[in-house]
C-alpha cells in the first residue's frame, strides 16, 4: 500500500473528491490499518483543495470509531484508479544485495510470479 500512497503523492492526485468518497477513504483505512492509517489519511486528503488538518483528524477519529460499515482496502485501490493512478501489481524487493540493472529475464519472471508470490530462480 505504501506504494499505491507514493505513487498518488508523486502524481498529486486527489483521489477522493467528494465528501462521500473522502470519508469511504476514511472507514478503508481505518478499518484495515487502524490509528496506523491516520498519516496515511492526512498524506492522501492534503491534495483536496480545501484540506484542513483538524478537520481530517475529526474524521478518521469517527471512521475508527464507527469500525468502517463494511468499507474495505479494496475502496482506497477504486477510487485512486478511478483518479488515473496506475495501481498495477510491482515486484518485489530483491531479496538480496544487488548493484545495477535487474537481468530482463529475472525482471519478467518476478512480474510474472507476482501475483502467485513466488520468488524467481536466482540461477
Amino acid at each position: 500500500m505504501a506504494v499505491l500512497v507514493e505513487r498518488i503523492e508523486t502524481s498529486h492526485t486527489d483521489i477522493a473528491h467528494t465528501y462521500a468518497d473522502w470519508r469511504n477513504l476514511g472507514f478503508a483505512l481505518a478499518s484495515e490499518l487502524g490509528e496506523e492509517g491516520r498519516s496515511y489519511y492526512h498524506r492522501l486528503s492534503h491534495f483536496y483543495a480545501g484540506y484542513k488538518p483538524e478537520e481530517a483528524d475529526r474524521q478518521y477519529t469517527a471512521c475508527l470509531k464507527s469500525c468502517g460499515h463494511g468499507v474495505t482496502l479494496k475502496t482506497l485501490f477504486y477510487l485512486a484508479q478511478q483518479a488515473g493512478v496506475d495501481i498495477s501489481p510491482f515486484p518485489p524487493f530483491l531479496p538480496f544485495p544487488f548493484s545495477g540493472e535487474v537481468p530482463f529475464r529475472l525482471k519478467r519472471e518476478m512480474q510474472k510470479n507476482w501475483l502467485n508470490r513466488k520468488m524467481p530462480k536466482m540461477c
